[in-house]
């Protein structure tokens, strides 16, 4: 039986993973070498987490790192996604087991040094090798593939186009109120919550920290809205993205949870893999959960022009990464930058042992 203590460490290692907003929708429970991993639908109820879809990447984020860090305890993790189980919120079973072959587990330095950098990126050219290499994240994943954009024109392109989002973030109410209902202001509020934004990962200026704790409050922020504020913070957003050495997508060929859930594995391992090359990666992947709500008319909380400017940013994404078929499901920059100001804190995982 494997002693608890590993399992802990394991799971410690797990919870690095990213997740919206750092809602860490999560929870796990052990019986003897068998972890249960659980979707906790009630810590992410944005709109960006349609269907839960944001969440069962995140986990597969998680269960990837659980692969990652057995394999470091030189056990075997056996995975079994949860629609195949049919319990109520249970995203996967892993088994664990003693290892006859040693397991890869050279990304295991790098779950705790991965993170968000929302700084500007250096530019520079990724070697082939390396992008290859980061194609090759989705290898034995049938439904999945990785493409990246190199060229500087795409680059820009696609920067303007994922800024959409920033422009929908303080010009919706919906997205306005929640999004602010999870920044955290202080120090002391990001150590006791460990969930949310602390507002130093946004890499704020000091002129635009001084705003954004005004934008805060709607009825300012419809005032700044009309003064043009939305759209001139998404310009400024986009000449950020736009430093990025590349942009890349995940696609899966259907929409099943097991296909959210090997999209999350392969974003985290391409995220390790990044890691320990040297480079930084951003998310940007707003408009993308939206288009899949007003694709299927779940989007009451945007208007007629939201929704317009949702698909029209979807179809240019669509559009310059040449995807036929399948979903964009994850966009994001890659590339070189100085180490973030600050990374999101985690919180401790919610482990019940039977």
């Amino acid at each position: 039986m494997i002693p608890s203590e590993t399992i802990r460490s394991i799971l410690a290692s797990a919870v690095q993973a990213p997740s919206g907003e750092n809602a860490q929708p999560w929870r796990f429970e052990v019986e003897r070498d068998r972890i249960s991993v659980f979707n906790v639908p009630e810590n992410d109820r944005s709109l960006y987490n349609f269907r839960q879809r944001a969440s069962y990447i995140s986990h597969g984020a998680v269960i990837e790192n659980i692969v990652i860090a057995a394999a470091h305890f030189d056990l075997a993790a056996s995975v079994a996604i949860g629609s195949k189980i049919h319990a109520p919120d249970l995203i996967a079973t892993i088994s664990l087991a003693p290892s006859g072959v040693k397991e890869d587990a050279s990304l295991y330095p790098y779950i705790e040094k991965r993170c968000t950098n929302r700084k500007m990126y250096n530019g520079g050219t990724i070697p082939t090798p390396v992008i290859d290499a980061l194609v090759g994240a989705a290898k034995n994943m049938d439904a999945i593939q990785v493409r990246f954009l190199k060229e500087s024109s795409a680059i820009k392109q696609l920067a303007t186009i994922a800024s959409v989002n920033d422009t929908l973030l303080l010009e919706n109410r919906s997205l306005h109120d929640f999004f602010f209902s999870h920044v955290h202001w202080t120090l002391e509020e990001e150590l006791k919550q460990r969930s949310g934004f602390y507002i130093e990962v946004l890499e704020l200026l000091p002129p635009a920290k001084a705003l954004f704790r005004l934008f805060q409050y709607w009825p300012i922020m419809r005032i700044f809205n009309a003064l043009g504020a939305g759209k001139m913070g998404a310009k400024e957003n986009s000449k950020i993205y736009a430093s990025a050495s590349a942009i890349g997508i995940i696609t899966v060929s259907n929409e099943t949870l097991e296909d959210f859930i090997d999209a999350g594995r392969t974003l985290q391992k391409l995220w390790l893999l990044a890691t320990s090359n040297g480079m930084s990666m951003q998310p940007l992947t707003g408009v993308l959960f939206f288009h899949q709500r007003v694709h299927v008319d779940e989007a009451q909380e945007f208007s007629l022009s939201q929704k317009e400017a949702v698909e029209k940013a979807y179809e240019g994404i669509r559009s310059a990464f040449a995807v036929e078929q399948g979903t964009i499901t994850m966009m994001f920059r890659i590339g070189y930058a100085e180490a973030p100001t600050a990374t999101s804190l985690k919180k401790s995982p919610e482990v019940i042992f039977k």
